[in-house]
């Protein structure tokens, strides 16, 4: 067998050794360009699986925060449509409270009915007043006791002055549960620092 001389070399090495090998015809008559080919289409193939799970993971993810947001807003929703009649809900719940007999059909003067609440609640001094809108509604007075700072509902008869109802916290009433409801989820109060 002839000797390769290598230049620089301690000892020259067999020919044989040096020849590459011959290659072998694919087994299924693919050449080098249509095996890369399919290579890369399996690749692909595992892409697009891949991409699929995670696809198909986050829109699980989408459904159940969907569900979560929907009670959330369904409640809003219904609680807002309550709020629409919530002179007429406050009148079945608590009639004797929230519903005046009107003796006449007018109304007393302001200064009557001021002058009665006062009368009527010493210890409090009152925050605003909210008119009936119709007959047999009662006018809402909002009051704070000195030296405290929340507001408390009294419900008056604008026909005779008469107090129907509180000082009580307007958010214990149907109207304020459901306001608070509506607002803040039942939550609580929001405190300001």
């Amino acid at each position: 067998m002839p000797q390769l001389y290598q230049p620089g070399g301690s000892k020259p090495q067999d020919i044989q050794a040096v020849k590459q090998p011959r290659q072998q015809p694919n087994p299924g008559g693919y050449s080098q360009r249509r095996l890369a080919l399919d290579v890369c289409k399996r690749n692909q193939h595992y892409r697009t699986q891949l991409t699929a799970a995670v696809n198909k993971r986050l829109w699980q993810i989408h459904s159940v925060m969907g569900l979560i947001a929907g009670i959330g807003l369904l409640l809003i929703g219904l609680t807002g449509s309550l709020m629409v009649f919530h002179d007429e809900l406050e009148a079945a719940i608590a009639p004797d409270m929230f519903r005046a007999q009107p003796i006449s059909s007018a109304r007393l003067p302001l200064d009557i009915l001021l002058a009665g609440v006062e009368k009527g609640l010493p210890d409090h001094e009152i925050s605003s007043w909210a008119f009936a809108s119709e007959a047999g509604a009662v006018d809402r007075v909002y009051v704070v006791k000195h030296q405290h700072h929340e507001r408390l509902l009294v419900t008056v008869n604008p026909h005779t002055g008469a107090i129907l109802g509180g000082p009580l916290d307007a958010r214990r009433t149907a109207r304020g549960r459901v306001m608070e409801l509506h607002y803040t989820l039942l939550g609580g109060r929001i405190e300001h620092s």
